[in-house]
């Protein structure tokens, strides 16, 4: 392993580094720079977001506003970049110039920055326009969601084709969930499945209780994350109208007019926090809750939110995610319609907490980001071998 830490990595992200919460392609990212250089480079996206929704206006000014910042070196060892590209979608021809703009960009920084024995980490399959540049490199593919899956991709062909080429390209696929591994191994080579982790220690140590939360009453029923039209929000129009005496807390960046239900006495909807802020909001949910459309992409989703739950020590209620329901149904209710979840909700209320205590206890010895990247090294080494 100690030979794989004197590499450098590249990190081709599906994430916004100055705008995203930490996903686990952060995370895994965090874990080798503590004995290896990163250049992160921010997403490149799959689509323009429309000029007509909320959503969109709120997604163009944040690409500005990284573009604006371009280069940073926010951490130790973390190198931080918003390449820019032609924000045009669609075409081999502009596929072609933005991978010459692209690399372009790539091989200077790696110049300026002096990386050495470079090694790609890729988590966007809109990165595919480099596949052939990259093949000369040691590059690992991982799906920490099924990318194609995406609704909200105009040119859809155009994204499997660039899924396929980093697919064949990359030494080793990972894949977050196993019905992921179920779907790309169908493209011939065996995927190996790398599940979601937690940082313990961000969400365990003691946050003092948020004010805008002191004047809410349990019981409270709470979600944090972005709240979209991905979220099911028929199951808390439903919930909110049966639980008067029930308070429920939303946190996160609001993309859709939910006015029929911000009326409601029982319902607050927090902006968003930071990342070093969401322990304390979590810490004060007596239930938290996971509920979105059970579209592809969720039904093949691995949310990195419930081990961020189990952490906090919450009881959680969820909509019927296969990777859920098989790796955590011992501990996770499932609400399989709203009358299900409204349900299971009022079972988590009154669940035996020390008992459950100890069930996550030993789910959690079985997570951290440190033994995720350590399997990385490993397989690394296996094929090098």
């Amino acid at each position: 392993m100690k030979d794989f830490q004197q590499i450098d990595w590249i990190c081709l992200t599906a994430d916004d580094y100055w705008n995203s919460y930490p996903h686990s392609r952060y995370h895994i990212a965090k874990q080798f720079s503590k004995s290896s250089r990163i250049l992160w480079v921010n997403s490149i996206g799959t689509r323009f977001p429309s000029l007509r929704t909320k959503k969109g206006i709120k997604l163009i000014f944040r690409k500005i506003k990284s573009y604006l910042i371009f280069y940073r070196n926010p951490e130790p060892n973390f190198f931080v970049i918003s390449p820019l590209t032609i924000p045009v979608f669609h075409g081999m021809l502009v596929k072609k110039i933005n991978a010459e703009i692209l690399w372009l960009q790539i091989k200077l920084f790696k110049y300026i920055l002096k990386l050495n024995n470079t090694h790609f980490f890729i988590s966007s399959a809109s990165f595919g326009i480099l596949s052939d540049k990259l093949s000369k490199y040691f590059c690992i593919y991982y799906y920490s969601d099924l990318y194609t899956s995406d609704r909200e991709i105009k040119f859809k062909k155009e994204m499997e084709t660039l899924d396929k080429k980093l697919f064949s390209i990359s030494k080793l696929v990972y894949c977050c969930s196993e019905k992921i591994c179920e779907t790309v191994g169908s493209n011939g080579k065996v995927p190996l499945y790398l599940p979601h982790s937690v940082d313990v220690k961000h969400f365990t140590n003691y946050y003092k209780k948020p004010e805008a939360l002191t004047k809410i009453k349990s019981p409270i029923i709470g979600y944090y994350g972005s709240l979209t039209d991905s979220n099911d929000w028929d199951i808390i129009d439903y919930i909110t109208k049966e639980r008067p005496n029930y308070n429920f807390v939303f946190v996160g960046k609001k993309f859709i007019d939910l006015f029929y239900i911000e009326k409601r006495p029982n319902v607050f909807f927090i902006d968003k926090v930071s990342y070093q802020d969401v322990p304390a909001y979590g810490s004060c949910f007596d239930v938290a809750i996971m509920f979105w459309v059970l579209r592809n992409w969720i039904l093949h989703s691995s949310p990195l939110k419930l081990l961020e739950y189990i952490a906090l020590g919450k009881p959680v209620v969820s909509v019927d995610i296969p990777e859920v329901k098989k790796n955590f149904g011992e501990v996770v209710l499932i609400g399989k319609n709203k009358i299900e979840f409204l349900e299971k909700i009022d079972e988590a209320l009154c669940i035996d907490k020390s008992e459950l205590e100890k069930k996550y206890q030993q789910i959690l010895k079985n997570h951290s980001w440190e033994k995720v990247v350590e399997r990385i090294y490993n397989d690394m080494g296996e094929i090098k071998c």
